[in-house]
């Protein structure tokens, strides 16, 4: 994309998020297909390396997740593409 000819930057955080989805030899994997009760970690946005349980994906691939604030569970909605395998 560019503006008159020249080329717009590609914002840093999407560069970030290409490279989590790259194995050690540097190539892009496909986007990880999450499941229900399954427990994940965030990372990125204002809820970054919570842990959390997916309660429900809807069809749009927001994600909607329990997590755990301040001894309550709380429903947090957040993009497929800002998740990542607790372990991982």
């Amino acid at each position: 994309m560019s503006f008159g000819g020249v080329p717009r930057p590609v914002p840093s955080e999407v560069i970030a998020q290409i490279a989590d989805r790259c194995d050690a030899a540097h190539c892009l994997q496909a986007q990880r297909e999450f499941l229900e009760g399954e427990e994940v970690r965030v990372a990125s946005g204002p809820f970054v390396d919570f842990v959390a349980k997916i309660e429900r994906i809807d069809p749009d691939q927001r994600v909607w997740l329990l997590m755990d604030m301040m001894g309550a569970a709380t429903r947090v909605a957040v993009p497929a593409s800002e998740l990542r395998p607790k372990d991982g």
